[in-house]
């Protein structure tokens, strides 16, 4: 065999998808003949479907130094510099291969493309422009919406998801785009007759399905979260477990939402995503978020979503495993230190707690707020360092009206002998939560709880006006 009839088998090969044998039947060519650039071409591409991109760039390097006129080599480089993250030289070299073939309307798509996955809109739109007037196709007209909807210039985006609807009825991806700019516009129920048809045309679309779901959600409707079942069990990534979760938590706060509105009391626009309301969601949750972890264990986010969850659920030491993580990966974020801090406290590891808090304030310029006070009140008051515990409970309570730190305040002044102070505490905890000494093994000393129960008793018989011969006792400090 010569060296053409290796690069013809070799051509036969590459459509069957045999690259390694494509690899080895250039080698064989080149061995004979070393000035071939199909040679290089064919074994650049066949490296570049084996995603041996170093590679392939140095095959095409060696065709264009073949064939410095021949647009294709230009292009099959710029596709390899793309998938190695190189998008700069990407764009020289589609720009080297317009240059010498600017009718190829395929060329201005992928220069659009690059442009586009770079946020440069606007050089984008000129390309899909050119390549628009070319050809126009049904995926030049989608990517250029998507330019102009990222520009805001929805009505020229909404004219050109239209059009590559008009080219291609069935073109899904155009309706699962154009149902994202109606959700942008606030066009819910256009927005949701998009993305069923999306699914329509192309039942595996877990992106249309997740979509579909949250505007479900937002329109009420019960069945939302089975759009987010269906695209876990079309693909069970992390991404679509972690959308589940976020779902839950939108069909929570609008309840919420629904209920406070209904109750005539007010209710935030900006309502946190981040409050659990009750335990039943956030075991669900954590279930979803191990899933996810164990798909990728290297996300920040999953992480401190179940640590947030696993407080909720009081499971102190799985969340601590968590901020362990999460300090090992950010040793600069404040916040994940004083949340370590408060597990560790809950935990009873005081003094690791008061290390904790120490550290968060150090990285947040000298400033707490009311969790690294209450944390730091309560580590100190285990650890009988009760100034420094009531400095922390008094804090705490300037910011927040908190029972929990009502009641150690109590103790803190009781065991400091501030009786009075202590006495207004104890009161102040049981009008807050009555129950609240069955949490706790510290209980209100007996005689501050038998004078709140005679104040009380008294009080109540004067506002009926019954006389009474008892005498109000004076607690001084």
């Amino acid at each position: 065999m010569n060296e053409f009839d290796y690069l013809a088998e070799a051509k036969t090969n590459m459509e069957n998808e045999d690259y390694s044998a494509v690899i080895s039947l250039c080698d064989k060519a080149l061995k004979i003949n070393k000035n071939l650039p199909d040679a290089y071409s064919f074994r650049g591409n066949a490296k570049y479907e084996l995603e041996e991109y170093d590679e392939a760039i140095d095959d095409f390097s060696k065709a264009i130094d073949k064939e410095p006129n021949e647009s294709k080599h230009y292009y099959d480089r710029c596709w390899a510099y793309h998938y190695m993250d190189k998008d700069d030289e990407a764009i020289l070299d589609i720009n080297k291969a317009i240059e010498l073939n600017p009718q190829n309307s395929y060329y201005y798509y992928d220069k659009g493309r690059f442009e586009y996955w770079l946020s440069r809109y606007k050089e984008a739109v000129v390309a899909f422009t050119k390549g628009i007037e070319l050809k126009p196709t049904e995926s030049k007209y989608t990517f250029r919406a998507n330019c102009y909807m990222e520009l805001g210039e929805f009505d020229f985006a909404l004219s050109d998801y239209n059009s590559a609807i008009e080219i291609e009825p069935e073109y899904a991806t155009a309706y699962y785009r154009r149902g994202i700019l109606y959700k942008r516009t606030e066009q819910l129920k256009k927005s949701e007759e998009d993305f069923i048809k999306a699914l329509e045309l192309n039942e595996e679309d877990y992106d249309a399905m997740i979509e579909l779901g949250f505007i479900r959600i937002q329109t009420g409707k019960k069945d939302a979260i089975k759009y987010f079942n269906r695209a876990i069990k079309v693909k069970p990534s992390a991404d679509n477990y972690y959308w589940r979760v976020k779902a839950r938590q939108k069909i929570l706060i609008r309840e919420d939402s629904i209920k406070k509105l209904s109750a005539g009391k007010f209710v935030k626009c900006n309502y946190s995503e981040d409050v659990i309301f009750n335990k039943k969601q956030a075991s669900e949750d954590v279930k979803d978020l191990n899933k996810a972890i164990k798909l990728d264990s290297d996300n920040k986010t999953l992480y401190q979503m179940r640590a947030d969850r696993l407080i909720t659920l009081q499971n102190y030491s799985k969340a601590l495993e968590d901020y362990n993580f999460l300090i090992k990966k950010s040793p600069d974020n404040h916040s994940n230190y004083k949340m370590r801090a408060f597990c560790n406290e809950r935990t009873g590891l005081y003094q690791e707690a008061l290390n904790d808090c120490k550290k968060s304030v150090e990285l947040n310029d000298g400033c707490a707020d009311v969790i690294i006070f209450g944390t730091r009140g309560l580590a100190n008051f285990k650890l009988g360092n009760l100034e420094k515990a009531l400095t922390d409970f008094n804090q705490t309570l300037v910011i927040e009206e908190d029972v929990e730190t009502y009641y150690f305040r109590g103790l803190t002044n009781y065991r400091l002998k501030h009786y009075k102070k202590a006495f207004e505490d104890f009161k102040r905890t049981l009008e807050l939560d009555p129950d609240i000494e069955s949490k706790y093994n510290e209980k209100i000393p007996a005689i501050m709880k038998f004078t709140i129960y005679l104040m009380k008793n008294f009080s109540q018989k004067r506002k009926n006006d019954t006389p009474i011969g008892l005498c109000q006792m004076n607690i001084n400090d």
